[in-house]
């Protein structure tokens, strides 16, 4: 398939048609599974979701019954599986949609063709290059239409057909050892490129995705995708949400953003892209918690209810706290007393002669005395000026009010306190990530729901040392 400009524009406007002379839709991990056969029309509806006109020639008894396929989507076998031939020659593919009968299909019962409107996650078209490359390197590219607030450090030039140049710092290229990364800012859209060894090219996608998503406040959705490897080209389109990438949450740092001396800080914001594929390759599950936590605050802001959002950052950051800060510090912190202790209790308690189940939860309910929880957790990393004691009161608070809420004559009152403890949990939250990506720059401070403030704090983070705690 031919990706050029005019193709990319065609599908980042919805205006994408691709016509299928040949479509044939099967189950073909099942013996007796469905196969439809047809043609049709690919495109893109107003709302950024790919839709399949699918002209089917074949009855199927589904289709009779009103019954939607697959009808376990859990069970791996059910997948549909979808194959195209485009009149142009090419072969398309989409997998995991479902096929769901309309009314009029009952009505029309036993009639051929008839017509299925199907909604497609992607289809992909694969393709082999006629000249292989010789080396290693696996090349990705993507374009979104979310614009991103980084730093730029690559200046291009664009040239009208009439002649007219124009200069611009559209670019960010960050180069390591490994791979290079580029970021283009076309205006109306972005265009994403990696360079890399095969075997990290996924882990660099997903840290940058989350790199440029965190920073930006946006919620990133590539509308195309290709992957070059040798001889392999392998072009996507996918199905997006238009009406989400006008949308922005309040983000953790600036893209621009100068010292006393007026240099830029810009190497401390590109600091939290090569640290965040340095946690992904070292610690993946860390840096999964961090990406899926980020991901349920974004979406919780569209909600009308604003507990929601209240809600999902009470429970984000005792995740963060529980997956990584909670594991990290316990390596640091102990009390070989207490531990003593411990022991000693545990082996006076197994003379007591009472049933085994009581013994047992008696030893477990010892066993974790002196465990860092989550409050206690956040009281050390304000002892450490990691996060301030107002941001640990804040979301006791917050966890209590979402946890008991309350009805008050004064609604706006408790609406505002309710904006203000969610925008400073939101604080506290981009502290703890970005504590976890050794970042060291300024931020904003999120003080409360109208502070944009930005704190240039040269040791925001100090390291945690290795300590005796005497405390239980």
């Amino acid at each position: 398939m031919l990706i050029d400009r005019d193709l990319l524009k065609d599908i980042r406007d919805s205006k994408l048609t691709i016509h299928c002379h040949k479509v044939n839709i099967t189950q073909k991990k099942l013996d007796d599974g469905v196969e439809l056969e047809g043609y049709g029309i690919i495109k893109l509806n107003e709302s950024g979701g790919l839709l399949l006109e699918f002209i089917c020639n074949t009855l199927a008894e589904f289709i009779l019954s009103g019954t939607s396929i697959p009808i376990d989507s859990l069970d791996e076998k059910q997948t549909l599986f979808l194959e195209a031939k485009t009149i142009d020659g090419h072969t398309l593919t989409s997998f995991g949609f479902k096929i769901t009968p309309g009314l009029h299909h009952a009505i029309t019962v036993g009639k051929v063709p008839y017509i299925l409107h199907i909604d497609l996650l992607n289809i992909e078209n694969n393709i082999q290059h006629p000249y292989e490359s010789s080396d290693e390197e696996y090349h990705i590219e993507l374009h979104f239409r979310e614009p991103c607030d980084i730093p730029k450090n690559v200046s291009n030039t664009t040239e009208s057909t009439l002649g007219h140049k124009e200069f611009s710092w559209n670019q960010t290229r960050i180069t390591q050892k490994n791979y290079e990364i580029n970021i283009i800012d076309h205006k109306s859209h972005t265009e994403l490129s990696i360079r890399s060894p095969k075997n990290h090219a996924t882990l660099l996608k997903n840290a940058t995705l989350f790199y440029l998503g965190f920073t930006s406040g946006s919620y990133l959705q590539p509308y195309f995708e290709q992957t070059i490897y040798k001889k392999e080209v392998k072009s996507t389109i996918l199905s997006t949400i238009k009406s989400k990438s006008n949308i922005t949450i309040p983000p953790p740092v600036s893209g621009r953003v100068a010292g006393s001396d007026g240099k830029m800080l810009d190497d401390f914001h590109y600091s939290i892209l090569i640290n965040a594929i340095e946690l992904s390759h070292q610690h993946p599950s860390y840096f999964s918690s961090l990406y899926l936590h980020w991901k349920r605050i974004w979406h919780s802001f569209l909600s009308d209810e604003f507990s929601v959002p209240m809600l999902t950052l009470g429970v984000a950051v005792e995740g963060l706290l529980n997956d990584i800060l909670i594991p990290e510090m316990s390596k640091h912190y102990s009390n070989p007393k207490l531990e003593e202790e411990k022991e000693l209790i545990i082996e006076k308690i197994q003379e007591i002669d009472i049933k085994k189940d009581h013994l047992k939860s008696i030893m477990k309910y010892v066993e974790r005395w002196g465990n860092l929880h989550p409050k206690k957790c956040l009281n050390i990393l304000a002892e450490h000026q990691i996060v301030d004691s107002f941001h640990v009161k804040n979301w006791i608070d917050l966890r209590n009010a979402t946890a008991h809420p309350k009805t008050s004559k004064n609604g706006e009152s408790l609406r505002k306190k309710d904006i203000r403890r969610t925008f400073i949990s939101l604080g506290l939250f981009y502290r703890l990530v970005l504590y976890t990506l050794h970042y060291r720059g300024p931020l904003f401070l999120y003080r409360n729901e109208s502070d944009r403030e930005i704190g240039l704090i040269d040791e925001l983070y100090p390291e945690l040392e290795d300590t005796t705690s005497s405390e239980s």
